[in-house]
């Protein structure tokens, strides 16, 4: 198994992922306590922070749920949440090793510190949506020169990647309906702006080689 904490490459999605695994794994916990599955004696550290004050699980919760909602997990958030969980991880690892897919939680924790530099960034992949922010954008996702749209695929140079941008007048339909444009990955935020279902219907006619926005209706005009 591979370290998820490989430093400088921990993106927001495995991130929150770690969160809501950890959050399994103590809502768990703390039912096999309450059954008498485990022996509290076994877990003498760990239940201070599965009940009464310490409990640790309403906090962890709710920055899992600001996250879902906002679509942005705070690096310090994390940090934060990770410091604390990481009291106990010792306990945690003895009872059974922590595992979030194919990859492995360490029971030592690592330099939570470089997460407060910000999260690696997602790998990008064919119906991922995002922004395009231009370099005189400066950054912002706002800027009247921003536009927003879905990767059809990536350039092999690793550089570039293929888009198609919504109509800035007409919402929901696509401006770049013919072919998509090459555009700098540098230059893409990764961002929801629409229902991921128009997005991957979308990419489902032009893989078919139909009009982004053809319907079995249109079929009858």
């Amino acid at each position: 198994m591979t370290d998820i904490y490989s430093t400088g490459h921990l993106t927001q999605s495995h991130a929150l992922d770690m969160l809501r695994g950890m959050l399994k794994l103590l809502l768990k916990a703390r039912s096999s306590m309450r059954e008498g599955a485990i022996d509290p004696n076994v877990l003498e550290d760990l239940y201070p922070w599965l009940f009464g004050d310490k409990c640790v699980l309403p906090a962890l919760s709710g920055v899992i749920d600001r996250a879902e909602q906002s679509g942005t997990l705070s690096p310090m958030d994390f940090f934060n949440q990770m410091t604390v969980l990481y009291r106990f991880m010792p306990t945690l690892v003895a009872v059974a090793p922590i595992t979030l897919g194919s990859k492995l939680l360490p029971a030592e924790p690592p330099d939570h510190m470089v997460y407060l530099r910000g999260w690696a960034p997602e790998p990008l992949a064919a119906g991922m949506q995002v922004i395009y922010v231009p370099n005189h954008a400066n950054g912002s996702t706002w800027h009247i020169d921003c536009e927003r749209g879905f990767v059809t695929s990536l350039n092999q140079d690793g550089a570039h990647a293929f888009v198609r941008y919504w109509s800035k007048s007409n919402p929901g339909t696509l401006r770049t309906r013919a072919n998509s444009e090459c555009t700098p990955i540098a230059n893409l935020v990764i961002k929801d702006t629409v229902d991921q279902a128009l997005v991957d219907q979308c990419l489902a006619n032009i893989d078919q080689g139909l009009d982004p926005h053809h319907t079995e209706e249109s079929n009858h005009d």
